[in-house]
């Protein structure tokens, strides 16, 4: 191959930081409009079908309209708005993928891969399609799956922070020997599979791992009121280590995280916040005995809260707490 001559590459390169400009130009016009339309889907398809009428090229604003309610957890008018997209330009790999994480997170898995290897075909190698469908076995419980996606991430960039998070969970997954769940990820999601690991390390007094676990699980949540609930575990696990300055650090920011509906961070904290106070002068950074007189004085609360476990609907919303006692 020749090589490539230096005003060549900085064309190219200046041709791409245009087009993302315009592109990041355009998913913030059309997401402020969005955003006053307060999710109605009747005046957002309005929007749209004016777009389609009105501009002589709408694929880039259509695409960038599916991207931001997809970023902003909409995924029943994302997926409205991309089908669109869809039919503008149906071999449109950023179409097919943003599609492919909608119906991954609304239980639709067997289709995701089916759209997933659709991309994977037109243009192999990318690093966010081979997380996804990582993320895919996890779901479904099949670490080998998993394995074999965040490895092809590793091999292509070692220091990849979602790869490597996929690689805890891959292990953490198999020696948890949950059984796979058929292509289906409805009921048994996988912020619900990926704490039930994390909560059985905290009840085998395995604290290093549980808390790895829930590190590892944050890069692979997307609704805030789960992550919260998962900062919350973290919190506990900490306390269960014994190390107040980290579980306050967790459980403040689970609280301001939190949903109306999950009291419990907000609660915990509250607690800790005046038991800390209340002996200020042993504090200093939260030592083990400190940790111990807490725990000891708050047996129960510390109890309940050891099985935290969310069940997510279909859209990824919250349901309940499997503990009813946690989830209040």
């Amino acid at each position: 191959e020749k090589p490539i001559k230096k005003n060549d590459f900085e064309s190219v390169l200046k041709d791409t930081l245009t087009e993302a400009a315009t592109h990041d130009k355009i998913t913030s016009m059309i997401g402020n409009l969005i955003d006053k339309m307060k999710g109605d889907s009747k005046k957002i398809v309005q929007l749209i079908e004016g777009l389609l009428k009105n501009i002589a090229n709408p694929f880039i604003f259509v695409l960038c309209a599916g991207e931001h309610l997809l970023n902003k957890g909409d995924l029943d008018n994302a997926e409205k708005v991309l089908r669109i997209a869809q039919r503008i330009d149906g071999n449109n790999v950023t179409v097919i993928t943003e599609l492919s994480k909608i119906y991954h997170r609304t239980g639709r898995s067997d289709l995701a891969i089916v759209m997933l290897s659709k991309a994977n075909a037109m243009s192999p190698d990318s690093i966010e399609r081979l997380c996804l469908m990582g993320e895919i076995g996890l779901t479904v419980q099949d670490p080998e799956r998993a394995r074999k996606y965040f490895e092809a991430t590793l091999k292509i960039d070692k220091e990849n922070a979602k790869a490597n998070a996929g690689m805890v969970l891959t292990n953490n997954l198999k020696d948890s020997g949950l059984p796979p769940v058929n292509g289906k990820s409805v009921s048994n999601t996988l912020a619900s599979s990926l704490n039930a690991v994390a909560v059985t390390y905290v009840k085998n007094a395995q604290i290093a791992k549980a808390i790895s676990q829930y590190q590892a699980a944050m890069c692979f949540v997307y609704d805030p009121g789960t992550i919260a609930r998962l900062q919350f575990n973290m919190g506990m696990a900490y306390l269960r280590d014994k190390k107040l300055s980290e579980a306050s650090k967790w459980l403040k920011v689970s609280a301001q995280n939190a949903t109306p509906d999950f009291t419990k961070s907000a609660s915990v904290l509250d607690k800790l916040q005046n038991f800390l106070q209340k002996y200020e002068k042993d504090a200093n950074g939260g030592g083990e005995k400190l940790a111990e007189q807490f725990m000891a004085e708050n047996k129960e609360m510390v109890a309940d809260a050891s099985a935290a476990i969310v069940k997510i609907g279909e859209s990824g919303q919250i349901l309940e707490g499997a503990n009813s006692k946690v989830a209040s």
